[in-house]
């Protein structure tokens, strides 16, 4: 069996990708693809799992518990597993120089915990100016009301590095087979994002899910829902509810769209410039493999 986890990016752009997978689940039923959501319970058994196995408990014992908790059928050849948390702190998802500071073992752990199968990891960078005003807005949905310079702290994008990331979860020598695209290119290679991910065989037909109107906050709805909750310290918590509903209403994150942002242009092109270089490193990175728009010259060519 087959077991692929998408591991991320960041959790605000999940949504097209689940709702496209669940739009085609009769396909991937049809295919012997099982289909794994990222609920709170899956994720739990998962952890559990691995926590019986540093125990010393029988591998194969384990595996046989998972298969009711992850939809495992006994004629299932592919197992997708999502994971849509943000590895680490929820509300500080960078380190001093890393995204997702405690990804630590996980997935190395994960490979062992499917052991005698196949584990590829899928994952999506992003470039860090855009990335960390999504992170801003999702603390501020948690309850973080910081502004966004306090959130920053303490954090050296200059040296932020998703080769970082990408080393980590594969673990010594590259171990863990891992597949990786740019947020910025998922809009016009979604298809083909999917379709690694399935192993669908005709993925160009696959069923493209309804627009979305946008999921979670706009960084600017977050600055200003953060100036809202200083302005009004006392409000009880089903008023501020309210206040919630109304700033997701007026201000939602609409993905791949221009929006307001908070970086002066110099500091903007200096930090995109470094995603780019770390871009050229990562497609040269050991047992990956990139999945990106087709050149003109590639189709010319």
């Amino acid at each position: 069996m087959e077991v692929k986890v998408y591991v991320g990016g960041h959790r605000t752009n999940l949504e097209h990708f689940s709702s496209t997978l669940a739009a085609n689940s009769d396909y991937m039923h049809s295919e012997k693809i099982s289909y794994s959501p990222a609920t709170r319970r899956t994720l739990k058994r998962i952890s559990e799992a691995i926590s019986s196995m540093k125990a010393g408990d029988d591998i194969e014992d384990i595996q046989q518990r998972l298969r009711g908790p992850l939809s495992i059928k006994p004629e299932t050849k592919t197992l997708l597993i999502v994971d849509s948390r943000m590895i680490g702190a929820k509300n500080r998802p960078f380190g001093k120089t890393f995204y997702a500071p405690r990804v630590g073992t996980y997935y190395r752990d994960l490979k062992k915990l499917f052991e005698g199968h196949t584990v590829r990891l899928y994952a999506e960078t992003r470039n860090p100016t855009s990335l960390t005003e999504v992170a801003y807005a999702e603390s501020i949905l948690s309850g973080n009301f910081n502004v966004f310079e306090a959130f920053l702290s303490g954090h050296d994008l200059n040296d932020f590095r998703w080769s970082k990331f990408i080393h980590r979860i594969q673990g010594k020598n590259n171990a863990i087979g891992t597949t990786i695209w740019r947020y910025e290119d998922y809009p016009y290679i979604w298809r083909d994002v999917i379709g690694a991910f399935t192993g669908l065989p005709n993925h160009q037909d696959l069923i493209d899910p309804p627009v979305s109107q946008g999921t979670g906050l706009s960084f600017q709805g977050a600055q200003l829902f953060t100036k809202y909750t200083k302005e009004y310290p006392d409000l009880d918590q089903e008023s501020l509810l309210k206040v919630r509903k109304t700033f997701l209403r007026q201000f939602p994150n609409l993905n791949h769209e221009e929006t307001i942002s908070y970086w002066p242009a110099e500091q903007a092109d200096t930090l995109t410039h470094s995603y780019e270089d770390d871009w050229y490193y990562i497609k040269r990175i050991d047992n990956t493999e990139i999945i990106e728009p087709i050149s003109a010259n590639e189709v010319n060519g």
